[in-house]
């Protein structure tokens, strides 16, 4: 008694085995069909095809054919999103009076950094662009 005898017996047309047979051998019977065309070498070549010239994100959105003005609009969308729903959940909270007025003092200081940054002139900020790409240059070239 071999292997080979019994998946003979097996693979006959469409007889099952006697149950007892496949519990006492752990035998699950005649093994499925494969599809022709799926098997054929021309599908196979045009599966393999399509993969290769279709993008796959793999979880990793791919934002290359949008325009920057597109990408640029849905990141403050995004953005505006986070912050209401961290609004939202803060106003859930109980606040400190301490913790407050921690707050407030945080946002008084934003809120003058931003009026600082709109009231200085366009040479100044150009003048910081300039600084941070030179430093970067100066970094890139001792490595």
């Amino acid at each position: 008694w071999t292997w080979k005898y019994f998946r003979g017996i097996l693979s006959w047309g469409n007889l099952r085995p006697n149950p007892a047979f496949t519990k006492w051998w752990g035998v699950k019977g005649p093994r499925k069909l494969l599809n022709p065309v799926k098997s054929s070498r021309s599908h196979q070549e045009l599966h393999r095809e399509l993969m290769t010239s279709c993008k796959r994100g793999g979880g990793v959105r791919v934002e290359s054919n949008k325009p920057e003005l597109e990408r640029v609009l849905e990141c403050r969308r995004r953005d505006q999103l986070i912050k209401e729903r961290k609004k939202q959940e803060e106003a859930r909270r109980k606040i400190s009076p301490l913790e407050a007025e921690l707050r407030k003092r945080h946002q008084l200081e934003q809120q003058k950094d931003e009026r600082d940054k709109l009231a200085a002139p366009e040479f100044v900020k150009v003048k910081e662009n300039l600084r941070r790409t030179s430093y970067a240059g100066k970094e890139e070239k001792q490595v």
